[in-house]
């Protein structure tokens, strides 16, 4: 089984060009409930922890501060578990 929200890109997988194997099952999250994604909740932590009311002076700025930020994250499985409440 693979879970997936409503984009538009998951929803269209299923078609004559790309077949989703017959041992696979496709799992619709309901529209609009990025309360029911995990990846939500990292994504807005992410955002409150490390980028927002910050100014970043260039481009890289943003980037070297993205790069730590995931890093960090990486480096720490029981804040990630914690986060998404796995």
């Amino acid at each position: 089984m693979i879970i997936l929200d409503n984009a538009s890109y998951h929803i269209s997988q299923n078609t004559k060009d790309y077949q989703v194997p017959e041992n696979i099952t496709l799992f619709y999250l309901p529209r609009y409930s990025p309360d029911l994604n995990p990846i939500e909740r990292l994504w807005k932590y992410l955002r409150d922890n490390n980028f927002n009311n910050k100014f970043f002076e260039s481009k890289l700025d943003l980037k070297i501060t993205a790069y730590n930020s995931l890093k960090n994250l990486q480096q720490d499985r029981d804040l990630v578990k914690s986060i998404c409440h796995i």
